[in-house]
């Protein structure tokens, strides 16, 4: 990871990289794949400073963050991006849209929030997250819940 200016940061990673096999069976294998993945996150607060706005979408932008990823797993290629903005200290929302190309193609639409509870110094956020599929996998959705104890 690499912060070339206040409000970006690059990453990359390659995973799996040396050959492995999962398999529990002898007469069948079941190698783990090469997955390489970059992309960035930018401080959408930034924008503001350059707003005629100024203050008021700064505010609204302070602590908000824009991503995008491409990864490359089994030769398909995944293209993801994504928004979150937080309303408030204690309230979130998200976005995001992804695209994969290969052997089984797919377009996913993502949507969810985050609520941020004080107990005592520390904060109990809740996490939801709604994903769509859709082409090869056609009308499939997920739910996705976490809860996370930030000291």
């Amino acid at each position: 990871i690499a912060k070339p200016f206040q409000s970006l940061s690059l990453g990359a990673s390659i995973e799996n990289l040396l050959p492995a096999d999962t398999s529990i069976s002898h007469e069948e294998t079941d190698p783990v794949p090469l997955n390489i993945r970059a992309g960035l996150a930018y401080r959408l607060e930034s924008i503001a400073e350059m707003s005629a706005q100024g203050a008021a979408v700064s505010n609204l932008l302070k602590g908000s963050l824009g991503t995008f990823e491409v990864a490359s797993r089994n030769g398909e290629i995944y293209v993801r991006t994504g928004v979150e903005v937080w309303l408030n200290k204690a309230i979130a929302v998200r976005a995001g849209y992804g695209v994969k190309n290969g052997g089984n193609s797919a377009t996913t639409l993502s949507f969810g929030g985050s609520a941020r509870l004080p107990v005592s110094s520390a904060a109990l956020q809740i996490d939801y997250g709604f994903q769509l599929l859709s082409e090869d996998f056609q009308g499939i959705t997920t739910h996705r819940f976490s809860i996370n104890l930030i000291l």
